[in-house]
């Protein structure tokens, strides 16, 4: 299932290559591939952790900037304006980073 999610923030990151801001977006959603990579090589917890931190700041920041571009139109689309969609892009991947540190503590624990 981690994978699978990870899968799909992944192609986000790449259907996000046509954004005006795809320098915030596609690196923050390709970021738990690039962290699953990391960990089959070295596996350690200390990139998804710190991380994990800089993605809870950056969420905090959207929250309460309201949008990370004032100069943004502001659209609906699935029901949701931009602002929207950005605070559940981020939460998205903060859930993600949360449950690999989760579960890969776990499995550590039970070894």
């Amino acid at each position: 299932m981690i994978k699978i999610l990870a899968g799909i923030l992944g192609i986000f990151g790449l259907l996000n290559l046509n954004d005006p801001d795809w320098f915030v977006w596609t690196p923050l959603y390709l970021q738990p591939i690039f962290i699953l990579v990391q960990y089959q090589n070295n596996p350690t917890l200390k990139p998804a952790k710190g991380t994990t931190m800089l993605i809870c700041v950056f969420l905090m920041y959207l929250t309460f900037s309201g949008s990370l571009n004032e100069n943004q139109e502001i659209n609906k689309m699935v029901g949701m304006s931009e602002s929207e969609r950005e605070l559940f892009g981020v939460a998205l991947v903060l859930i993600w980073n949360i449950l690999f540190l989760n579960f890969e503590k776990n499995k550590k624990t039970k070894a």
